[in-house]
């Protein structure tokens, strides 16, 4: 009776030990220190100084200013996600090649190998002179845009090689898969980290 006793203490500290484990290895995929508790919160990224943003889907559309505002919701040891509030691409006093609007900005999610996913989204390029609209985004499903690399400042590159082409486009002018490239800042926060 007492080697019982004895074996099934032994088996509830080894249970212990390996709930520990497993909760301390459960690391958040966003910090902004090395070690630290998961980030949640603001996003701010604009395009990095000296460089543009291209939208190509048969038209092309070069931007010198873009810039994405999201809000971190969820931050696990899987990925972070949380919803786009602002996806802009030119403004007033530099605008792009074509008009081009964000309908909706959708959401972003980030895993933990640094790959990044936008879904709900829809972009409208008209193309200048034309009136021919173009949508594409990721209204359906998901699309990878690029990856994240941590830092001070973090960075995006988007490199999207698949772009859907929404509902409402020319079927004659708009290509039917288009792509989107860009390098994005992260300015706020001023450390962002991939664990």
């Amino acid at each position: 009776m007492k080697h019982v006793k004895m074996l099934g203490l032994l088996i509830m500290a080894a249970a212990s030990l390996m709930a520990f484990a497993s909760s301390a290895s459960a690391v958040p995929v966003l910090t902004t220190v090395n070690g630290g508790t998961d980030y949640t919160g603001e996003i701010h990224a604009t395009l990095e100084k000296g460089t543009s943003a291209l939208l190509k889907a048969g038209i092309e559309d070069t931007c010198t200013t873009s810039t994405a505002l999201g809000h971190v919701t969820e931050n696990t040891s899987i990925e972070a996600q949380g919803p786009l509030t602002a996806l802009t691409f030119g403004s007033e006093a530099t605008p792009c090649t074509q008009d081009t609007k964000t309908i909706t900005a959708g959401s972003l999610t980030i895993n933990d190998a640094g790959e990044v996913f936008t879904k709900g989204s829809r972009v409208e390029v008209k193309v200048t002179g034309l009136g021919i609209s173009c949508f594409y985004g990721a209204e359906t499903g998901s699309v990878k845009i690029g990856t994240f690399d941590g830092g001070t400042p973090a960075k995006l590159t988007v490199n999207t090689t698949v772009l859907q082409r929404e509902s409402g486009s020319s079927t004659f002018f708009c290509a039917e898969k288009g792509t989107w490239t860009g390098t994005y800042v992260v300015t706020t926060p001023s450390t962002l980290l991939l664990t």
